[in-house]
């Protein structure tokens, strides 16, 4: 089964002092590919999308991201960063398509649980086209792992007072994930970035 979902979410990170600094000390050291290290944690909303059941029976969800990682130097097309990033998705369950799903009248049945919990760990590359720490657009690509569980689904007989449940589902696999956003710095150490992104298990 392909999973999916659909991510838009307003980031926050902190860079550290430059890693490599020239010196009077040591003027023939080589200068480091790292120019500084990054925190990064942020939140927004995030879409189910495919497959199709897992669209229509779960609501929009909540999406908390962060992330650890280092911005390299400076390259002729722009700076570029390489870091890990830790995802957290949540979807509540969306309980008369559940119902449509099974040909149950809403009137005569209840439907509980079915909510749905991602877990994803990737390794990014983020490429931006600018050369000097401004307001710039950036791409973003990255590869890991994806952690899927949907708890169990309880459907309540009101005439019949009876209960049946649907087991639910857990998974792990392989994930990758495309976006895009746009970098916009606030002072010399923090910048906030607005991003969407797609994952894909």
């Amino acid at each position: 089964m392909k999973l999916s979902n659909i991510i838009f979410t307003v980031f926050f990170f902190l860079s550290t002092l430059a890693v490599a600094q020239e010196t009077q000390t040591e003027p023939m050291m080589e200068e480091s590919a790292i120019q500084a290290y990054e925190l990064s944690i942020g939140a927004g909303k995030a879409y189910p999308y495919i497959p199709q059941d897992f669209k229509d029976q779960s609501k929009q969800g909540l999406d908390i991201d962060g992330g650890i990682g280092a911005i390299l130097k400076t390259g002729s097309m722009g700076y570029s960063s390489l870091y890990l990033s830790v995802g957290y998705n949540s979807f509540d369950a969306n309980t008369e398509e559940i119902l449509l799903s099974q040909n149950k009248n809403s009137n005569d049945w209840i439907a509980g649980g079915g909510s749905v919990k991602l877990w994803n760990f990737h390794l990014n590359y983020k490429g931006t086209f600018s050369t000097e720490r401004t307001i710039a657009p950036y791409f973003l690509l990255g590869v890991g792992f994806n952690s899927f569980k949907k708890n169990d689904v309880t459907l309540w007989d009101i005439v019949a007072d009876t209960v049946t449940t649907i087991v639910g589902d857990s998974r792990s696999d392989f994930s990758w994930n495309i976006g895009a956003g746009i970098d916009v710095p606030l002072g010399d150490l923090f910048t906030v970035y607005l991003e969407g992104k797609y994952i894909l298990a």
